[in-house]
């Protein structure tokens, strides 16, 4: 009997104690990554359309009319998603446009679609989830659908952005369950403006924010930060803490050493960036 594990990464990574157990290292050289390209998650979103009830067969001639080569295999009424339509940029791209417009905005000057989606989605390590990205194009439609109904596309600019928000706020619940030290810490940063430097954060890492974000993780009967709860170099040291938030693709250090957040969490903690997605009001 062959059994598999889906784990994310950071559970694999968070503490090296975990994996203290007789013949660990055989489950962990048998280890494959699944990675997850951004068209192989546009292709997921095309998957779903197409097999829709309402709308599948309308999508399925629009892409074959635009793409003639792509060819909709039918087995058992579910239809598989041609290997064409995602092996390159094009057409993936054409057809992310022709669903939400080539800009995240009247202009070009907030960005260009397929490539804002995914990096807004994904953490500080580049990583993509399939759940966030479905749940992302979900709130963009019903935006759409609530705030422009006669907008001449699938998805409005504005829902794009607003399914960025919702996807964000999902992914923090999800951190906060799983790591529920890291909630305190972000929490007390709520207003602050990223990139920000070691004597900046220092202001929002009080001692009482510290130690409630310990005790967060003791009540919950979870590991505390590798690095800065037990580590014998790193324990008490700010810097070790944020290497643990590292760890963990929360945070990223830019070149010049300054502390970055990508927005997937960024914006669920209300935490700015010039020019970027705006946080939800309070």
């Amino acid at each position: 009997m062959r059994c598999k594990f889906f784990l994310r990464p950071d559970m694999i990574e968070e503490d090296d104690r975990i994996w203290r157990f007789t013949d660990s290292s055989k489950l962990l050289h048998e280890k494959v990554e699944l990675a997850w390209r951004p068209n192989d998650l546009f292709g997921l979103v095309f998957l779903n359309l197409a097999n829709a009830s309402d709308i599948g067969a309308d999508f399925r001639n629009a892409v074959t009319a635009g793409w003639p080569r792509a060819t909709w295999l039918e087995n058992n009424d579910v239809f598989t998603l041609p290997p064409e339509l995602t092996a390159e940029e094009q057409p993936t791209r054409g057809i992310v446009e022709a669903l939400a417009g080539p800009w995240v905005g009247p202009t070009a000057k907030r960005g260009f679609t397929y490539k804002w989606i995914p990096s807004h989605l994904a953490d500080a390590k580049g990583r993509l989830s399939p759940r966030i990205v479905l749940l992302a194009f979900k709130e963009a439609a019903e935006w759409t659908c609530n705030h422009r109904p006669d907008h001449k596309l699938a998805l409005h600019y504005e829902g794009v952005q607003q399914g960025v928000v919702r996807a964000s706020a999902t992914r923090v619940d999800e951190m906060k369950e799983d790591y529920p030290w890291v909630g305190p810490l972000l929490a007390a940063m709520k207003g602050a403006t990223v990139p920000l430097d070691m004597n900046e954060l220092d202001g929002f890492w009080t001692a009482d924010c510290l130690g409630t974000a310990l005790e967060k993780a003791q009540s919950e009967g979870r590991l505390p930060p590798r690095r800065y709860g037990g580590d014998s170099v790193g324990k008490g040291l700010l810097s070790a803490l944020v290497d643990d938030l590292v760890e963990l693709a929360v945070l990223y250090r830019t070149e010049d050493q300054r502390i970055n957040m990508p927005d997937i969490f960024r914006v669920g903690f209300g935490i700015k960036r010039k020019g970027g997605v705006k946080p939800p009001r309070a």
